[in-house]
């Protein structure tokens, strides 16, 4: 947030807006801020107190098997050594695992220690580095609460979605506080579908989202093209297709 509030300063003074602004881009980046306003996500507890004490007692809320991270980010590659807690009533085990994700962290922890239920997903192998377990999970671009691309988070195999999986993405975002961000659906073992996170636009340099940004480029530019020339033409009349021109997608 920091760094964001610096850039956002830097482009008003040279006379430009962010279309993200601070406070939306503070909203989707932490965890807490858009966990408390959404009922629709895994169970999650933080705490910024990083004593033993402190996080004994979070331990405590929670039954089973749990994931840890800060208020951004996760240490999802190191699996058993500072993510995956398979028992939270193990409770020497359950602190080995959260004092190595802490220590591994050093300087980069933001916030304090997030804590969440681990959920049974639909596994669909493993990670062809790491070997950790990866799952059936895509990413989804919104502006304005409206789906605009979804991506397979994993591979660049097809997407193939049912109706009420589009039903699922078109429906899930619910007063959003901001105007474009994204959120990551993983499929469970019983076929339903969990939100796994909001977040801002944090990802923009992985090779493979750069494609689909690329692509959302292309689309708008031609719906502008499109509009200036109707216009032109005098042919055009405003509706919701020019969005949905931008919006058109292999998924939907």
């Amino acid at each position: 947030p920091q760094l964001y509030d610096r850039l956002v300063t830097y482009v008003e003074k040279n006379g430009g807006q962010m279309f993200t602004n601070l406070s939306e881009y503070e909203y989707t980046h932490l965890i807490p801020n858009w966990v408390k306003d959404n009922s629709n996500h895994v169970k999650t507890k933080w705490t910024i107190d990083l004593s033993d004490k402190s996080i004994i007692k979070l331990l405590e809320e929670f039954n089973g098997a749990v994931t840890i991270k800060d208020f951004v980010k996760s240490r999802k590659y190191e699996w058993d050594e500072a993510f995956y807690i398979p028992d939270v009533s193990d409770t020497k085990n359950a602190l080995r695992v959260i004092h190595n994700f802490i220590n591994r962290q050093g300087s980069e922890l933001i916030g304090g220690l997030v804590i969440r239920n681990f959920i049974e997903l639909k596994n669909i192998g493993r990670h062809p580095k790491s070997h950790t377990p990866i799952f059936e999970e895509y990413r989804v671009f919104y502006i304005g609460n409206k789906p605009l691309v979804v991506i397979n988070y994993w591979n660049d195999r097809k997407i193939n979605l049912s109706t009420e999986d589009k039903k699922v993405i078109m429906n899930a975002p619910k007063e959003v506080k901001a105007k474009f961000y994204t959120v990551d659906f993983a499929r469970k073992s019983s076929w339903k579908w969990g939100m796994v996170k909001f977040q801002d636009f944090k990802d923009l340099m992985n090779k493979n989202f750069m494609i689909y940004y690329g692509k959302i480029y292309l689309r708008v530019e031609l719906n502008i093209r499109f509009k200036r020339q109707s216009r032109k033409n005098k042919l055009l009349r405003v509706s919701k297709s020019s969005f949905q021109l931008i919006t058109k997608n292999p998924a939907f």
